[in-house]
């Protein structure tokens, strides 16, 4: 009887237990890693067949033009004082059109060097024939030093040792040591006995370290000898080697020389600063004439004109991916564009990583008119293009929690959740470009 009792005591427990699992379940936080079915009745009026359709976007907000890529403008490989400067910020210039000019009385100075270098190229063989000769003497007599430290460092230590360390006031130390200490002595004896006895156990102590650091300072200083003995060896015979293929590429150096002459002649051509390509001046480096200007410094940059972009801010973006084909209508005059997304190069940067709504996009605008201002503000409106074949469904189908999109998918009689990429909207609908098909029915509204 008390068994059938807490059976169903049990029973009671499991189902009241499952159903406050199931009263748990709420539509406001899916699972989008293994989505489960929801069985119930799903009113067949609530559900929407996924199709093909044709959609396009209408938005407005305030653009301006920003450098995409910029081109620096420098005096490659030369300084020196600035001569002239023909421009000022945001001027727009030609390709080929002259920028500034510097004058270098360094590179004067090197060119007659140069030029003085040459000359005395042709003394240097009777000198190197001379130098080859010092060379071999030198080679020679380093090399008997070498063999003298190598016969030094394998000689015994001993009778360095005598000289430098005390052996017999260390022994003498050492026997007084093993002296045992009489048994007839008064106590205060013994104790003063064994107080000399730790003082000169402190004292061979230091011995011992004299001793070892004196060996060693001596094996050190042979070391050190012969070390010295081969880094001479070896200098001596690099400076032979190297003589000798300096003989021999005498000709080469004069043709090295006449080479760099040509070099330092054609730098002269980099003290005229021009544009490599049309565009706008963004950046101006803040000199006078008579100032002086580094070599490499970063003079100014240009922006060609299909460097420019579009920064553009308004609603909701979502769905404006790279590539969608664009009409522009700036300040009442309509342009062609395209969204573009910025390149690991690009001086411009994609909008911030975990932003729930898109608002900002650049894109390319073809054409451009020459009197575009760089980093001012313009009144745009953007329509795409009309996108066919695309997946359209009703916005009152699509979930979202403000960071993630979702639509709940009819299958087996319920439903599942199934997380989508949204696209652009268009009055009561929006595209979904990914997560479900053509034919999908989903629940539309509740």
């Amino acid at each position: 009887m008390k068994r059938s009792v807490f059976k169903i005591v049990t029973f009671i427990i499991l189902i009241i237990f499952a159903v406050g699992l199931t009263g748990c379940t709420s539509r406001t936080a899916p699972s989008f890693s293994s989505p489960a079915d929801k069985p119930g009745s799903i009113d067949e009026d609530s559900l929407y067949e996924v199709k093909a359709g044709t959609i396009s976007s209408n938005v407005s907000g305030v653009g301006v033009f920003v450098p995409a890529r910029e081109t620096s403008l420098y005096f490659r490989g030369v300084s020196g004082v600035l001569k002239t400067l023909n421009i000022k910020l945001y001027d727009k210039v030609k390709a080929g059109q002259i920028i500034a000019e510097t004058y270098s009385e360094d590179l004067e100075f090197r060119i007659k060097q140069l030029q003085s270098n040459i000359s005395k190229t042709k003394e240097r063989i009777f000198q190197i024939r001379n130098d080859i000769k010092n060379a071999e003497e030198a080679v020679e007599l380093a090399l008997m030093e070498l063999n003298t430290a190598m016969e030094e460092k394998n000689k015994s230590i001993n009778e360095e040792m005598e000289f430098a360390f005390d052996e017999a006031s260390y022994n003498e130390i050492v026997m007084n040591l093993n002296k045992p200490i009489p048994a007839d002595l008064k106590p205060n004896q013994i104790e003063d006995a064994k107080n000399q006895k730790e003082i000169l156990k402190q004292r061979k102590a230091r011995l011992e370290k004299i001793r070892e650091r004196t060996r060693k300072n001596i094996l050190k200083q042979r070391e050190d000898q012969y070390k010295k003995a081969v880094i001479n060896y070896n200098s001596a015979k690099r400076r032979l080697e190297n003589t000798t293929k300096n003989s021999e590429l005498t000709d080469m150096d004069l043709d090295t020389l006449k080479k760099e002459l040509e070099y330092q002649q054609k730098l002269k051509s980099n003290c005229t600063l021009k544009a490599n390509r049309p565009g706008t001046i963004t950046f101006l480096d803040k000199v006078a004439l008579n100032d002086f200007v580094g070599e490499n410094w970063k003079f100014a940059r240009l922006v060609d004109p299909g460097d420019l972009v579009m920064k553009f801010n308004s609603g909701d973006l979502e769905g404006y991916e790279s590539g969608l084909k664009l009409k522009v209508k700036i300040n009442g005059k309509e342009f062609r564009g395209a969204v573009y997304e910025p390149s690991p190069g690009d001086l411009i940067k994609p909008e911030e990583p975990g932003v729930k709504v898109k608002s900002m996009v650049y894109f390319l605008v073809e054409n451009l008119p020459d009197d575009i201002l760089i980093n001012e503000p313009y009144e745009v409106s953007i329509s795409t293009e009309e996108k066919k074949n695309a997946i359209v469904i009703p916005k009152s189908a699509l979930r979202s929690n403000g960071a993630k999109y979702w639509v709940e998918r009819y299958k087996y009689g319920g439903t599942e959740v199934v997380e989508v990429k949204k696209g652009i909207e268009s009055g009561k609908n929006v595209e979904v470009l990914s997560g479900i098909g053509i034919g999908d029915k989903i629940v539309e509204s509740y």
